[in-house]
């Protein structure tokens, strides 16, 4: 029988929906960081191109990594180390130490999706596909609303893009806690 339920699929959509909403957000921001940062729009785009690069290029060591070390575990972590990767980009003075920042969020974020969907699969069952479905949607939905929501933030301070993550990342956390079942490690497989 298969142990899904409605908090374990928006614990894993919730974790999914970062990964479009920071790129997407983010984007509408670029002025603003360039600006405080006395640079060019040119220099601050690399913002956006580290994190999608680095986080594609990860995500298959991710989804390995859980399998080899437990797909919740890494999950959970991911979660936290994007949370605080997203306080240090809030409090980054300068562009080079937020392009850092933002390096470390796409780290978890390309933990946080192979295992999360990792996890939905094993949990699923036959329902695995209309579950998959929901968290493509919730992708799109948040790629969709990402620049909107970057738009108003900025026009508060552009640091909020970052500081958004937050509530969001404590939310997906606690649901995740508490209906993501420990799965089974393969500490005996090899890269």
């Amino acid at each position: 029988m298969a142990r899904s339920s409605l908090p374990l699929i928006a614990s894993i959509a919730l974790g999914n929906a970062l990964v479009p909403l920071n790129s997407t957000m983010l984007v509408v921001a670029l002025p603003a960081i360039a600006r405080d940062a006395g640079t060019d729009i040119a220099a601050t785009s690399w913002l956006i191109t580290t994190y999608l690069i680095a986080m594609a290029a990860l995500q298959p060591i991710g989804g390995r990594l859980g399998d080899r070390y437990g797909r919740r575990r890494l999950m959970l972590g991911a979660l936290a180390y994007f949370g605080l990767a997203s306080i240090g980009a809030a409090l980054a003075e300068g562009l080079v130490l937020l392009t850092v920042f933002r390096l470390q969020q796409a780290i978890a974020a390309a933990l946080i999706v192979p295992n999360g969907l990792g996890v939905l699969r094993s949990a699923a069952g036959d329902r695995a596909g209309m579950h998959f479905g929901m968290i493509g949607t919730m992708s799109g939905t948040a790629a969709s609303v990402g620049p909107l929501l970057g738009s108003l933030l900025v026009t508060i301070d552009w640091r909020l893009c970052f500081l958004v993550n937050v509530p969001l990342v404590a939310l997906a956390l606690v649901l995740a806690r508490a209906n993501v079942h420990d799965d089974v490690a393969h500490r005996e497989a090899r890269f």
